[in-house]
């Protein structure tokens, strides 16, 4: 993770801010990159408070569209 405390603010925090492509390749398996793609991709990720050791963040599902 990359460094820092961060908590609900007026700034919009990215997930790519917070967790590097890297550490998302080392610690999740192939599906749940998959899927984090797309819910990512549609903007729904809204990052709640974040430290040196954790991201916590509202994250909505899928459509449910196979394509998805």
């Amino acid at each position: 993770m990359k460094g820092g405390s961060v908590s609900v603010s007026s700034k919009e925090q990215e997930i790519t801010d917070l967790v590097s492509h890297d550490f998302i390749e080392k610690h999740s398996i192939h599906s749940s990159r998959v899927y984090g793609t797309a819910i990512h991709e549609r903007g729904a990720v809204n990052i709640i408070a974040s430290d040196d050791i954790r991201v916590e963040a509202w994250v909505d599902g899928l459509d449910g569209k196979v394509i998805e």
